[in-house]
């Protein structure tokens, strides 16, 4: 499947279906789940939420000025965990 053909499958979703979907996930739901690099000991996983994810990407997004529209290139080593919007 082409990234292009995965996009346009998300258009084939009713809005009302996709409003009903997003209102059943709150800020205190489980986001991710990362796993430490055990470098104090053991690998541990780690839960995140979307509140905190949320978040973090807001306040982020204020202090380097981004607004709702703009387009920024994400060049992270992908081994660590960052959000993609």
């Amino acid at each position: 499947m082409t990234f292009e053909h995965f996009l346009t499958l998300g258009g084939k979703v009713e809005e009302t279906v996709v409003r009903s979907r997003q209102d059943q996930v709150h800020n205190n739901d489980m986001s991710d789940l990362l796993f430490t690099s055990g470098t104090t000991g053991k690998t541990k996983g780690v839960i995140t939420r979307h509140g905190q994810n949320l978040g973090v990407i807001s306040d982020w997004s204020d202090v380097v000025g981004l607004q709702s529209g703009d387009r920024y290139l994400i060049v992270n080593p992908f081994f660590l965990s960052f959000i993609w919007l």
